[in-house]
C-alpha cells in the first residue's frame, strides 16, 4: 500500500513541473523590478529615443512565461505589450507613441497596495487585480504577484520603481516547437558591452617599422590597431614616442564610445576637418562639454588624456580594485583630480614610478596610450596596486 502511495505522490509532484514553469534562472541582477522565470537566455541591448537613452532586455523563455515581481516595495508602475516582431525595429515606437499597442492585463492574482498620503504616511491597504491608475503614481506599492504570459510571441514589459530609471524587457516566448515567433530574426538592437572589443583589423610584426618586436609597448600596439582604438600615422610608421594630440585624445575617445555601445569604430565626417567627426561625437555624448578644449592640435596633458578616457565609459565599467587615498603630485587642487584617482583605483593607470607618480601636467606618447587604453577596454589587464 505505502508503495502505491508513494507512486501517486511522485507522479503528482512531477506533474507540477508540466503546469507551472520552472523558477531556477531568474534574473537577479540589482536593483531589477522583474525576474523572467523559465530563462533561456538573455542579452543587454539599448536604443535612445529623443534626448534620452534607455537600455533593455532581451529574454528568451518557453512557453508559458511569468514575471516575477521580485522588488515589489519600490514598484511603481508595470505595462507590458504583445509587438509585432516584423514591425519591431525600434522599441521608443512602442514606448513613446507611433504605434498601436494594446496593453495586457495582470493575471488573476489579487495585488494588495499599500496606499500613502503626500508626507509618504501609510493611510491605508487596498487590494486590486490591476493597475490602480495615474492618480495614485507616487503613492504605493506593490507586495505581491506575477505577470504571466502565456501566448508564444514577442513582448515588452516597461516598469518604473522608486528610486530607479525605467526596467524595459524584450521577452520572446516560443511555441511548443521551440520556435520563436515569425520574424523575430528581423529585430535590430545592439549589445551594450565590453565583449564588443573584439578584433577587426590583422596585426603583423613589422607592421610599422618603429615597433620592434621586443619593446615594450609592442603588444599594446598591436592590440589597439586589431580593436580598432588607434591607427598607424602614416608612411608605415605608428610614431609611438609622439605626442597624443587632443585630436588624437578625442578620436580615441569616440572609437570606444561607439564599439562599447555596439556602433563599430568607424566616425562620420561632419567637417572638412579629420577631427570634426570625433569632436561632434563625444560633445554630443557628454565626454566633454563644448567650450572646454579650444585648440585640438596642441599635445594632451596625461590629466587631460585621464579625463576623457574617465568619461567614455559608464561607471559600471570602472569597478575599484585598488584603494588609492594619495598620490606625490595629485591633490584635491588638481585639475581633473576625481578622474585621475578614478582610473588609479579601476587598475588603469598606475604611475610612472614606484611611487605612482603621476605627472599630470607633462605630455602622454602614443606608446602611454596604447597601454591605457588596453587596460581600460580589457579589465583583465588592469594593475593591481599594493
Amino acid at each position: 500500500m505505502k508503495k502505491y502511495i508513494f507512486l501517486l505522490l511522485a507522479i503528482f509532484i512531477s506533474s507540477l513541473f508540466f503546469m507551472f514553469p520552472a523558477f531556477a534562472n531568474a534574473d537577479t541582477r540589482e536593483n531589477s523590478v522583474f525576474s523572467l522565470d523559465n530563462l533561456i537566455s538573455k542579452v543587454t541591448v539599448s536604443f535612445e529615443s529623443s534626448s534620452y537613452e534607455n537600455r533593455y532586455t532581451k529574454y528568451t523563455a518557453k512557453s508559458p512565461g511569468v514575471l516575477r515581481i521580485n522588488n515589489p516595495n519600490k514598484l511603481a508602475y508595470v505595462d507590458v505589450y504583445k509587438v509585432n516582431p516584423l514591425e519591431f525595429t525600434n522599441p521608443s515606437q512602442y514606448l513613446y507613441g507611433g504605434i498601436e499597442r494594446t496593453p495586457l492585463k495582470w493575471d488573476d492574482i489579487t495585488y494588495k497596495v499599500s496606499m500613502y498620503n503626500e508626507h509618504l504616511e501609510k493611510i491605508d491597504t487596498i487590494e486590486t487585480k490591476e493597475y490602480p491608475g495615474d492618480q495614485y503614481i507616487g503613492k504605493y506599492e506593490i507586495t505581491s504577484g506575477y505577470i504571466t504570459l502565456n501566448e508564444p510571441g514577442l513582448y515588452l514589459a516597461s516598469s518604473t520603481a522608486w528610486g530607479a530609471s525605467s526596467d524595459i524587457c524584450l521577452i520572446e516566448i516560443l511555441d511548443e516547437g521551440g520556435k520563436p515567433a515569425e520574424g523575430l530574426d528581423q529585430i535590430s538592437y545592439r549589445i551594450i558591452s565590453l565583449d564588443n572589443f573584439v578584433a577587426r583589423n590583422t596585426y603583423s610584426p613589422g607592421a610599422f617599422t618603429d615597433v620592434k618586436e621586443n619593446d615594450w609597448f609592442a603588444k599594446n600596439v598591436a592590440t589597439c590597431y586589431e580593436l580598432g582604438l588607434m591607427e598607424g600615422k602614416g608612411k608605415g610608421k605608428f610614431d609611438p614616442q609622439g605626442n597624443v594630440t587632443i585630436a588624437e585624445l578625442f578620436t580615441m575617445a569616440a572609437r570606444i564610445n561607439k564599439i562599447y555601445n555596439g556602433e563599430g569604430p568607424d566616425i562620420e565626417n561632419t567637417g572638412p576637418s579629420w577631427y570634426d567627426g570625433a569632436v561632434y561625437y563625444v560633445i554630443s555624448k557628454r565626454i566633454i562639454y563644448g567650450d572646454e578644449f579650444t585648440v585640438l592640435s596642441k599635445p594632451a596633458t596625461r590629466a587631460e588624456f585621464a579625463y576623457v578616457l574617465a568619461n567614455t565609459l559608464p561607471n559600471s565599467e570602472f569597478k575599484k580594485l585598488n584603494n588609492i587615498l594619495s598620490l606625490p603630485d595629485v591633490d584635491h587642487t588638481t585639475k581633473y583630480n576625481f578622474e585621475i584617482f578614478k582610473l588609479y583605483n579601476a587598475g588603469i593607470l598606475m604611475g610612472q614610478d614606484k611611487n605612482l607618480t603621476f605627472n599630470p601636467d607633462a605630455n602622454i606618447s602614443r606608446a602611454e596610450a596604447a597601454a591605457i587604453l588596453i587596460r581600460l577596454v580589457k579589465p583583465e589587464n588592469r594593475i593591481l596596486l599594493k
